[in-house]
């Protein structure tokens, strides 16, 4: 997570952004998520408070409701617990940091776009007004 969600949610852009459009309700959202669960720390606290929510969640989810799943076991071990077959395609390899950083930044840039061209408008109108006025 170091790698991927702390570091993008310290883009000083977001500052700005989060008045802008949805993305400071998401980074809001995440810092909030940070103060709760680890005090923002990246370390050992961020570490813990994985493992106590892991642990939580084996202790309040029925075992047999429950699949520890990690991606590089492939179809098998979450087919098996859904009950279904494998399906013939091989499971995705998605969401690894470099995959997850170049998703945030298309994010990024769709808001600042979108930002600039709210900005333009405001500006378009406001010329509007001063020039007939």
């Amino acid at each position: 997570m170091i790698a991927t969600v702390f570091s993008a949610l310290e883009w000083p852009s977001w500052r700005i952004l989060r008045y802008t459009e949805i993305a400071g309700q998401i980074v809001e959202l995440n810092m909030a998520f940070q103060d709760c669960s680890c005090n923002r720390d990246k370390g050992e606290k961020a570490e813990q408070a994985f493992i106590n929510h892991n642990n939580y969640v084996r202790k309040v989810v029925p075992p047999e409701r429950l699949l520890e799943f990690h991606p590089a076991d492939g179809w098998g071990p979450l087919c098996q617990f859904l009950d279904v077959p494998e399906p013939e395609t091989p499971f995705p390899k998605a969401n690894d940091t470099e995959q997850w950083h170049a998703a945030v930044e298309a994010f990024w840039m769709d808001c600042v776009k979108r930002s600039i061209i709210k900005a333009g408008m405001g500006a378009i109108g406001m010329g509007a007004v001063v020039y007939a006025g």
